[in-house]
């Protein structure tokens, strides 16, 4: 089995770092929800930096995103940044930042984010309620 706690110390960037973990403090905590909120919010947060990163070496389908990112962020523009993030996965396996498998599981995190974000989706009184074990899941396919 996948040792968390020693995974969280491979995560080689320092801004995303604290987020995930925040996410494992959640998941240890048997928070479920916030786990896979956290987890996503990291796993965007990473691949944000390396949509920059490529930006800057001159890869032009990073460039546009971050572009529309540096441009949402100061003018507070939540829509722009939703498509975004809706577009991040799609992006991230274009330009080979994840595979298939890769992609379909981070599919499945974000799908499930928007379930413990957003209780509306479902109907009055039935709140999306994972278990910490989907949410280790989800933690160990993002690391």
């Amino acid at each position: 089995m996948l040792d968390l706690e020693e995974s969280l110390g491979r995560v080689w960037n320092p801004d995303v770092r604290p987020l995930v973990a925040e996410a494992y403090r959640s998941y240890t905590t048997g928070s479920a929800r916030a786990c896979i909120l956290l987890t996503w919010s990291a796993v965007a947060a990473d691949l944000i930096d390396k949509l920059r990163r490529l930006s800057e070496d001159g890869e032009g389908s990073a460039t546009a995103i971050v572009q529309k990112i540096d441009t949402a962020r100061p003018a507070n523009d939540v829509k722009a940044m939703q498509e975004v993030e809706a577009s991040l996965l799609t992006t991230a396996r274009s330009l080979e930042l994840l595979d298939f498998v890769e992609e379909r599981e981070l599919q499945r995190l974000r799908d499930d984010r928007r379930l413990c974000a957003h209780p509306s989706l479902r109907p009055l009184g039935d709140f999306y309620a994972p278990t910490t074990e989907y949410a280790r899941a989800h933690l160990v396919a993002a690391l």
